[in-house]
């Protein structure tokens, strides 16, 4: 009776060659992240918007985004401003739009700002002439009861 054993040497190349499909895996999720990773521009600040109890959808109309962040900074579409240039900054971009579109303004006010320095803001805002402010947040998914009725809920 014969037996033949195996031999311990390999072909180099058997190893190489089992790699491939791995390696092409490897470049097929990296051009999928690629592509798929950065759908909208990311924001540069940092805000961490309140939690909203309705989801209203904002009108078509000329926009500007005001950013407040939790370091009390200010932004004005994208732009650094100083506290006391936002009232000066609004009025300048309702003249630049001129009288026959309404300018509505979005405000992103991080959550862990003072009440009080957003109400500050608002009064100002009040004085350009603005038909409408908003304040951005982000949807609350949770459902709350309420404690006199626990059979009403409210689902935001």
């Amino acid at each position: 009776m014969i037996v033949s054993l195996p031999s311990n040497t390999k072909d180099p190349s058997a190893g190489d060659r089992r790699l491939i499909p791995l390696i092409n895996i490897v470049f097929l999720l990296l051009a999928f992240f690629m592509i798929a990773g950065q759908i909208e521009e990311s924001d540069p600040r940092k805000v961490d918007l309140p939690n909203s109890a309705s989801e209203q959808e904002q009108s078509e109309a000329y926009h500007s985004t005001i950013h407040f962040t939790s370091d009390a900074i200010l932004f004005v579409d994208g732009e650094l401003i100083e506290r006391q240039e936002l009232t000066q900054k609004i009025l300048q971009t309702i003249d630049d739009i001129g009288g026959d579109i309404e300018l509505q303004v979005s405000i992103r006010v991080d959550a862990n700002l003072h009440a009080l320095q957003l109400r500050s803001i608002l009064q100002d805002l009040r004085t350009t002439g603005l038909n409408s402010v908003t304040v951005a947040t982000k949807p609350n998914r949770t459902i709350l009861n309420s404690p006199s009725n626990p059979s009403i809920g409210i689902e935001s």
